[in-house]
């Protein structure tokens, strides 16, 4: 699906970056491929805000339990 949606003509940065958010949403940053992340210019920027974000989500998974 990824593959798909960056390769798609016109406006694909966009239609990526929805695509992206919706797979990330639903899969979980664990599932997003790690070598992907790495080619990234400051990928190391993603892992940094992402972490925060992945404890509060676990937060909220225990406490709604």
């Amino acid at each position: 699906m990824y593959e798909l949606a960056v390769n798609v003509t016109g406006d694909s940065d966009s239609i990526a970056c929805i695509a992206g958010g919706i797979v990330g949403t639903r899969n979980g940053f664990e599932m997003i491929n790690v070598e992907w992340i790495n080619k990234l210019r400051d990928g190391w920027i993603l892992k940094d805000f992402v972490k925060p974000l992945l404890k509060m989500k676990k937060m909220l998974k225990k406490s709604s339990i």
